[in-house]
């Protein structure tokens, strides 16, 4: 097998078929391994150097585990596999997430187990969000690691594999500076004239950020880079939102579309609401397309120097309950008042941004998740008829957004003040703040259900 001086070896172990030639292909950047449906397409053991960020390492790719050869030829193949794999630093582990936990994977987990190295488990062929539900069973294996699931056809958590992989090698971290490079990717939204331009100016306008400007076509989405006390913003303006009946024209329909794209590919909103309007039923369907997409969520209500000569606090009193009625689905957003114009308050905005992605990343451990749920809903004794509830197991399996998986004694859907319930205590308990949760809850005798 080609080798690499001085580099760590990975080799990426798994049962025919699970994609590993095209993971491998999709981590080296370039098609080296030959991806097809028929078994053993791999026979040959293939290296290739692999980087993230400053760090560098061997990555191997191997034909697919067998426990029984059956020919010369898989014998053969089986020899070089089992030689390959005691040579490994470190293993990256792959299950298919559309077939499930099969026999085969428990005997390959026996296999890499014996050989005492760190593992990675990946759950390959998770391409849409319908299929997360499906990593939940991958647990049982107990691996050490909570399995991370993945797609290697679209490259959905492929950076995520890759900052696993070097730190179970303990290469240096720079690769995390790297890739951190593009910068925490904010939207400004809201509805026609909140002043959402105005907020961006504000930011971008003091002394202490460098501003680097990339305009799109007048009423494009505009990309705005910020560093600011040392970290990298890439704030997008978006045009208006306004209804789409309202939309008039092939242009602004278009512009509609951007600003809506521009929320899909950000990691945090901030919703600019008008202080001296309050918020409407088009903010609430923003904020709520917000949400459906799992981004971080932060409003901000601006405008508040209109308020006229009245007392300060009570219209901070009014408009406080009036945002939160009016945008109750999302009471875990951060609310922040103040003026773009009079530059009142906008730099809060900041630490806002942070403490909101940071959330959205947030991740529980399976046992402290377990001890903690067990204990709350034994006291709130929630029940379906006559039988009580219980929690046989909980994992959280993804992040942005936080997601966790309850299994339950039931067959049939919990009621919706359980999940509500879990949510409250969950937020109460740990840092989510201004992210949305999702909850799969896996019932007897079914696949499960996302909330």
């Amino acid at each position: 097998m080609p080798g690499s001086e001085n580099l760590k070896r990975v080799i990426l172990l798994g049962r025919p078929n699970v994609g590993k030639s095209t993971l491998f292909n999709r981590l080296i950047g370039r098609g080296v391994a030959m991806t097809d449906a028929e078994p053993h397409t791999t026979r040959d053991i293939l290296a290739a150097r692999c980087r993230f960020g400053d760090a560098a390492f061997e990555l191997v790719d191997a034909a697919g585990f067998l426990i029984f050869p059956d020919d010369t030829l898989e014998q053969s193949i089986k020899r070089g596999l089992d030689a390959a794999a005691a040579s490994a630093d470190a293993v990256v582990l792959m299950f298919d997430g559309r077939e499930g936990l099969l026999p085969l994977d428990r005997e390959l987990t026996h296999f890499v187990r014996r050989l005492r190295k760190p593992v990675v488990p990946v759950v390959n062929k998770i391409d849409s969000p319908s299929l997360v539900a499906g990593v939940a069973e991958f647990y049982e294996l107990g691996l050490g690691r909570d399995p991370l699931p993945l797609s290697a056809a679209n490259g959905y958590n492929c950076g995520e594999l890759l900052e696993a992989v070097v730190e179970e090698l303990g290469l240096p971290a720079d690769s995390g500076e790297a890739a951190r490079d593009e910068g925490l990717r904010v939207a400004i939204v809201g509805r026609p004239n909140v002043g959402k331009s105005s907020v961006l100016n504000r930011l971008a306008g003091t002394e202490r950020v460098v501003v680097h400007e990339s305009p799109g076509t007048t009423r494009d989405a505009v990309d705005v880079e910020i560093i600011s006390e040392g970290l990298k913003f890439v704030f997008v303006d978006t045009a208006g939102i306004r209804r789409r009946t309202r939309a008039k024209g092939r242009l602004e329909r278009w512009s509609l579309g951007k600003s809506l794209g521009a929320i899909k590919r950000a990691s945090v909103v901030v919703l600019v609401l008008d202080g001296a309007e309050g918020p409407t039923a088009q903010d609430a369907k923003i904020a709520a397309f917000a949400d459906r997409h799992g981004r971080g969520l932060i409003l901000f209500l601006n405008k508040t120097d209109l308020w006229g000569n009245g007392s300060a606090a009570d219209f901070r009193a009014k408009s406080l309950v009036d945002v939160r009625a009016g945008l109750n689905f999302a009471s875990y957003a951060p609310l922040l008042m103040g003026s773009a114009l009079a530059g009142f308050d906008t730099r809060m905005l900041y630490g806002s941004i942070c403490e909101v992605d940071e959330s959205r990343k947030a991740r529980v451990g399976t046992g402290e998740l377990n001890r903690f749920l067990r204990e709350v809903l034994a006291r709130a004794n929630f029940r379906v008829g006559e039988k009580e509830i219980h929690l046989l197991y909980a994992v959280q399996a993804a992040v942005e957004p936080p997601t966790f998986h309850l299994f339950l004694n039931l067959s049939q859907e919990p009621p919706l003040a359980l999940q509500r319930f879990v949510e409250n205590r969950l937020r109460e308990a740990f840092v989510f703040i201004g992210t949305p949760i999702r909850f799969v809850f896996r019932l007897r005798g079914r696949r499960g259900n996302k909330k």
